[in-house]
């Protein structure tokens, strides 16, 4: 469980799963301006970083430095 919260506050984690679902609703047929959309996410991060509730570590993971 604590690494999965981990994975939520994580910045990149988030624009991708939104980009995903945005990928998704595309596919379906959605209109979906996806600029807006993803323009909008990555300013609410970007106040969740400021804020301290999200982290933007980058490659420090133990996982992507082997």
């Amino acid at each position: 469980m604590d690494n999965l919260i981990k994975k939520i506050t994580n910045t990149k984690t988030v624009i991708s799963i939104v980009a995903s679902v945005i990928l998704v609703l595309s596919n379906f047929g959605v209109q979906v301006n996806n600029e807006l959309v993803m323009s909008v996410v990555e300013a609410i991060c970007y106040i969740m970083v400021v804020l301290g509730i999200m982290n933007d570590e980058g490659m420090e993971s133990k996982e992507w430095n082997r």
